[in-house]
């Protein structure tokens, strides 16, 4: 992946993590992102959520 690409993608991911800190159900759109960012891959994402007073399901893509 170019540099330019591959910042961009970055870039494109942070502003979802921002989006998702806001709003729970976003987090799968950051999993979405990450794999299309990194063909080929899996991303997996388990939180603490203070309100649960646990861990929350994990989320994964794919």
């Amino acid at each position: 992946m170019p540099h330019r690409a591959l910042r961009d993608a970055v870039e494109d991911v942070g502003l979802l993590i921002d989006e998702a800190a806001f709003d729970v159900g976003r987090w799968q759109d950051v999993l979405d992102g990450l794999t299309r960012s990194l063909p080929g891959t899996r991303a997996n994402l388990q939180v603490v959520d203070p309100t649960l007073g646990r861990a929350a399901p994990m989320v994964s893509s794919g």
